[in-house]
């Protein structure tokens, strides 16, 4: 049988890493029993990444009437990548011996301690004049003026200048918002 935590934090430092201890262990032994183990570290698909998220582990563990529990401990890797929870899980396989084990695994979610990236500033909407080069303003002629906004939203307020070399004056037209 093997236990180990729910979740581990991601270490916090670059190049630190923090321990997922995980224990083996076997139903009790008569005098004179042993018998071993193997195990090993292996991703959950879509979860974490061996050698960025965690380190790859395997061995062989040996049980006895003497010692019937045994810890393994796999390295949670620092990154730098906000990410979701992702696990990894640690296999059993292969006793030998006159093993009371039960093969099984345990799967262990690595949370991240990276706060995630700010969200985009929120866009501004565009403004512009519905008019072409071929729809010119002639002196004396009233035109209304389409203004186009590029996204919908609450109400908005549009200043306008008319500039000093369009030839035109605030004397010459009447705007109005």
């Amino acid at each position: 049988m093997i236990n180990g935590p729910a979740d581990k934090l991601e270490p916090t430092q670059p190049g630190a890493t923090t321990a997922a201890v995980f224990t083996i262990s076997a139903s009790p032994f008569s005098y004179g029993e042993s018998g071993s183990v193997e195990w090993q570290t292996e991703a959950v698909s879509g979860g974490a990444t061996p050698g960025a998220d965690f380190t790859f582990s395997a061995g062989t563990v040996n049980l006895s009437y003497m010692n019937n529990s045994v810890q393994v401990t796999v390295p949670i890797l620092y990154d730098q990548v906000s990410e979701p929870l992702e696990a990894f899980r640690v296999v059993l396989a292969n006793p030998t011996g006159s093993l009371g084990i039960m093969l099984g695994s345990h799967t262990t979610n690595i949370r991240d301690n990276n706060p995630p990236p700010d969200p985009p500033p929120p866009s501004a909407p565009t403004i512009t004049f519905a008019l072409s080069a071929h729809d010119p303003l002639v002196e004396g002629q009233a035109r209304n003026l389409t203004l186009v906004r590029s996204m919908n939203g609450p109400g908005l307020t549009v200043s306008y200048v008319i500039a000093e070399d369009s030839g035109a004056t605030a004397a010459d037209d009447s705007l109005s918002p």
